[in-house]
């Protein structure tokens, strides 16, 4: 998938009309089939998404619960609200014993 910039460039390159596509495929680094097709309009000027939503961190071990997590582990936040709200005597979570859906058993549990 070709970035923004790339897309640009080959657009203004192709709107100089100096270069032939080849050229300007070689230029930008992209394939020739590339440039034929945003110039046959086959390609839309659409590039490829960000990278803003990808963890900016590598998952990790959870020291909790052993879960492998991206910090902060929502396991663990789900397992302490559960806790919480049924120390205050809500209804909702009467019938759920604490953390049976959420913390693996000792034997699961990676050291």
């Amino acid at each position: 998938m070709l970035s923004q910039s790339e897309v640009q460039q080959i657009v203004e390159l192709l709107e100089r009309n100096e270069l032939t596509r080849r050229q300007i495929a070689q230029r930008v680094g992209v394939s020739h089939s590339s440039v034929y097709a945003i110039a046959s309009g086959r390609r839309g000027l659409f590039s490829r998404d960000s990278d803003e939503h990808a963890p900016s961190q590598r998952a990790t071990r959870c020291p909790t619960c052993g879960v492998r997590v991206y910090l902060p582990c929502v396991a663990c936040r789900a397992r302490e609200f559960h806790l919480r709200t049924r120390r205050r005597g809500h209804r909702q979570f009467a019938g759920v014993e604490a953390a049976t859906c959420f913390a693996p058993s000792q034997s699961d549990r990676v050291a």
